[in-house]
Formats: C-alpha cells, sequence, structure tokens
C-alpha cells in the first residue's frame, strides 16, 4: 500500500475510535421493566444493581456492560 493510502487507513481507523469513544450510550432498557426472582430485568437484563448504577458508569463501563449482556442473552441458561 503506498504510504500515502496507509496514512488515510490509519487516520479513518483512529477517527472511528475516537468517535466511538465520544459517542453517548445509550440505556439499553426498552421500558419492559419487571424483575424476576433473581432482580434481572426481563427487558433489558440488567440485574438491579446494574440498572441503578447505570448513571455513575463511565461511557466505557456501559459500552462493557452493553457487551456482557449479549454474552448473558447468548449463553444458555
Amino acid at each position: 500500500m503506498p504510504f500515502g493510502q496507509s496514512k488515510m487507513a490509519n487516520l479513518k481507523t483512529n477517527n472511528i475510535a475516537e468517535n466511538q469513544q465520544n459517542t453517548i450510550v445509550n440505556s439499553p432498557c426498552i421500558g419492559n421493566c419487571c424483575l424476576d426472582e433473581q432482580d434481572v430485568c426481563l427487558g433489558c437484563h440488567r440485574r438491579l444493581d446494574e440498572i441503578l448504577g447505570w448513571h455513575k458508569m463511565t461511557d466505557n463501563q456501559k459500552r462493557e456492560l452493553i457487551q456482557a449482556l449479549s454474552q448473558r442473552l447468548a449463553s444458555p441458561k
């Protein structure tokens, strides 16, 4: 890859990473709030402590939680 194209690819990659870090992380709440016996929401699948702590989390912590929710839903019960 010529130098100019390589430099552009790096800038593009850096901009994507920067945009992800600057993007507001929306709550996974879908408005179907009902806790099961283990205090896990049947709508968004967050535990009660995760719901209550959402506004205190950093954006990175929120992203990590959303990733964990995806894995939580994918794993067999």
